[in-house]
């Protein structure tokens, strides 16, 4: 534990348990933050946003000022508080940090939205560039998801030396799901996350192949899902694990099976999809995209295979040996015990502490 006087805070919100991935890697960033010493100071938001209304927007502008400030007011001078990024109402909190020049803002990216989703409408767009190009490059320290983002925000005028590298997010878990047996070895990949057409278009697309893609989540359109595809439901992120009875599990974004394309395929160039490190809690070896950002992780700890496309994923299936997979599943299993336990986050804490 720090001295009082060294003491680190990070700013929490209530943020529930969900069908999805967002509230689960969040959650988890607090456990770990609050195991490494740092002390969380509650925040009042309205999680899952603010309405439309003109009256829910003065009410929740008011309270988020208020709430902001009255947080900032309990870190003392020259103390680290870290936010995890973008913050709820993250506009009004860099009006409020500006009152507070002593306080060392770490952010914790979850998203770079300005990245994420171009198309968004005018209202939310103008959050996003608040939060990555007003709030973001005023922090004293940014943990970043991988080399490729701290390349990009380093092009964007951020200096090198407030970038941080996290690898990859932690998956915590209750009970090790990593060594469960999964059945005999029979060419299953697992897709699991948001899979509305928006998002995951390419799954109504996949052709016949030898090959069971087993999914799992929410948004699914059950109606257009055709073999070698079979959808098997959401659940929580906290036990999602223990359903993974496949072989492999796929990272993939997009509209496309020919390659990740669209504002969320493109986004895996620079991001650490929260589905990667499900994965690997679950001991399962993945499968990603070669230009992925998380590609880069995949090759150097061999926990799974890169592809150009979705079809290539059969003949690469087809030169993979017993032995092969043995190896993949033993060192994703290894990896899967450093998730679980929160190592990355805490290698990247220590990393900013000196």
């Amino acid at each position: 534990m720090k001295e009082l006087n060294e003491k680190g805070y990070f700013i929490s919100y209530s943020y529930g348990e969900q069908l999805n991935a967002g509230s689960k890697a969040k959650n988890d960033c607090d456990q770990i933050l609050r195991d490494s010493g740092y002390e969380p100071i509650k925040m009042k938001a309205p999680i899952g946003g603010i309405k439309k209304s003109l009256l829910s927007k003065i009410f929740w502008g008011f309270r988020l000022l208020i709430g902001y400030w009255k947080c900032l007011s309990m870190v003392p001078k020259n103390s680290i508080l870290i936010v995890q990024h973008p913050a709820v109402g993250v506009e009004f909190l860099n009006i409020i940090t500006r009152l507070f020049p002593n306080i060392k803002i770490v952010s914790l990216i979850h998203d770079l939205e300005t990245l994420r989703d171009a198309g968004w409408i005018t209202k939310s767009n103008k959050r996003a560039q608040i939060a990555d190009y007003k709030f973001l490059p005023k922090s004293y320290k940014i943990i970043c998801h991988n080399q490729v983002m701290m390349s990009y925000l380093e092009e964007q005028g951020i200096d090198r030396d407030k970038l941080v590298n996290l690898e990859v997010f932690d998956y915590l878990e209750d009970n090790d799901f990593s060594q469960l047996d999964r059945g005999q070895y029979n060419r299953r990949v697992i897709i699991a996350g948001n899979l509305s057409p928006k998002k995951s278009g390419y799954i109504y697309s996949i052709s016949k192949m030898n090959v069971n893609f087993e999914l799992f989540g929410i948004n699914c359109d059950e109606d257009r899902i055709q073999k070698p595809c079979h959808y098997n439901g959401a659940y929580s992120p906290n036990e999602l694990g223990k359903y993974l009875n496949s072989d492999f599990g796929l990272v993939w974004d997009g509209d496309s099976v020919a390659t990740c394309s669209g504002a969320t395929g493109n986004y895996t160039r620079y991001n650490n999809p929260h589905k990667a490190s499900l994965y690997i809690a679950s001991g399962l070896p993945l499968i990603v995209w070669r230009e992925a950002a998380i590609s880069e992780f995949v090759i150097k700890n061999n926990i799974g295979i890169v592809v150009d496309n979705i079809n290539q994923i059969e003949s690469k299936l087809d030169g993979i040996t017993k032995s092969d997979y043995d190896l993949l599943k033993n060192n994703v299993i290894k990896m899967s015990e450093k998730v679980q336990k929160g190592y990355f986050l805490k290698k990247a804490l220590c990393s900013m502490e000196e």
